[in-house]
């Protein structure tokens, strides 16, 4: 078993929970492909059961270090999202690296946010209420697509909720806070900066956005930024909100207490918490958060 392999093969969460499927059913969950300048991505569209014919669109980016594919968790966490969201969840199952480098995945998901912006009325969603999702990998990816947007003089999603996010690709894993603690996430991280993006173009700041100017941050739209105490990219999503507040970027940032990263998807210590943060911000975003009850 090569590395790439080991990797793949130690990804937590890969089986289908259907306990936690059952405890928030949708009225539908499809799979479906999307056009963009490298063909066709895949995404799950969830759908709650719900009043509302126009349903405001979540467009959320699986973690997984940008190389672990969507897994049985994601269709899960997915349900939660649709479920206490009240809104239409699209799913998008990107291509990952080492097969498809940086920016490749980054461009996929932007093509499939300007299609949504146009389309998503085919789907039951409103095109004027989306909002961009993400945690670790996918969290980087949605704020590199809002760079994208913005240089591109495209309409703003209404939010963006980026959680546990890694903003630094550049800075060598083991200098992070607390790395020498995980001795294997250690070696993992740096294998998936590896596998992902050249070192020559680390600093971008679509791939990392901490290296983002004053001025290539504002404009963007309002953030809520939540980071794990015992994590070692806490510091840099620390940093990087505190950089989009000087930009004039409203931004929500909450340090959960106890949490290892990867707490929301995995539902460990500070989840709870985490969730309550996320769907205050859907609603805050959304305005008219919709009906069904948070659980």
């Amino acid at each position: 078993m090569n590395e790439l392999e080991r990797v793949r093969s130690q990804a937590v969460g890969q089986e289908v929970d259907q306990a936690l499927l059952d405890q928030y059913p949708v009225q539908s969950q499809e799979k479906e492909e999307f056009p963009t300048r490298h063909g066709k991505v895949t995404a799950y569209i969830y759908r709650p059961f719900a009043e509302q014919e126009k349903l405001p669109v979540l467009i959320n980016f699986h973690g997984g270090g940008f190389v672990k594919g969507y897994r049985g968790r994601d269709f899960g966490f997915s349900r939660i999202l649709a479920v206490n969201g009240q809104c239409l969840v699209v799913d998008v199952d990107y291509k990952i690296a080492p097969e498809y480098q940086y920016p490749y995945a980054v461009e996929e998901g932007y093509d499939l946010v300007c299609y949504f912006q146009e389309h998503a009325g085919d789907f039951g969603g409103d095109p004027s209420r989306i909002v961009l999702s993400g945690e670790s990998a996918g969290a980087n990816m949605i704020t590199a697509i809002l760079f994208m947007m913005r240089e591109a003089g495209k309409d703003m999603p209404l939010g963006a909720v980026s959680c546990y996010p890694p903003y630094d690709l550049d800075t060598d894993a083991g200098e992070k806070p607390g790395a020498d603690q995980e001795p294997e996430r250690l070696k993992n991280a740096r294998l998936y900066n590896d596998w992902y993006v050249a070192p020559e173009r680390r600093k971008e700041i679509f791939a990392s956005p901490i290296f983002a100017s004053n001025e290539e941050l504002t404009g963007l739209p309002p953030f809520t930024i939540m980071a794990a105490e015992h994590d070692t990219l806490c510091q840099e999503a620390l940093k990087f909100a505190g950089k989009l507040a000087q930009a004039g970027v409203t931004v929500t940032v909450k340090k959960i207490k106890g949490a290892r990263h990867g707490f929301l998807v995995r539902r460990t210590e500070g989840y709870l918490e985490g969730e309550a943060l996320f769907f205050t911000a859907l609603k805050t975003y959304f305005s008219d958060f919709g009906k069904g009850e948070y659980r």
